[in-house]
């Protein structure tokens, strides 16, 4: 009997250090690639102010990247693009230019691999002629 009791606590010490070990295993997994994501300044080319964004990464990845054109903080449109296994994605959006005085900015968000990242802004830095009627 007490062969018996300890050959059963010699198997669920076996199990118990297996169990801790695979615990403690490091992780083989691939780092997450490095990215980078960029707003352009928004232009005018009448009627229209254009907005331009771009991630780039050092390996491939699933990157996703939203470009939203905002005016005076209000968004006027936004685009979303996904790119699979690639290093890089870009998307570009516009909206109608209007009378006044504004400020126009181009905001990009980025997902790698389904993480999200905060977002870039580029605002127009001169003012443009009052849009056609």
């Amino acid at each position: 009997m007490i062969r018996a009791v300890l050959t059963r606590i010699a198997a669920i010490a076996a199990l118990l250090i297996t169990a801790l070990a695979t615990l403690t295993t490091p992780s083989t997994a691939a780092a997450d690639p490095i990215c980078t994501a960029q707003a352009d300044y928004p232009y005018w080319d009448s009627p229209y102010v254009f907005a331009d964004g771009a991630v780039w990464c050092d390996e491939d990845a699933t990157v996703a990247i939203q470009v939203r054109l905002t005016r005076d903080g209000a968004t006027v449109d936004s685009t979303y693009r996904e790119c699979l296994n690639r290093n890089e994605c870009s998307a570009s959006t516009y909206g109608r230019n209007v009378a006044g005085n504004q400020v126009w900015c181009t905001h990009t968000f980025m997902w790698i691999n389904g993480v999200s990242y905060p977002p870039v802004r580029a605002c127009e830095t001169a003012g443009w002629s009052p849009a056609a009627a």
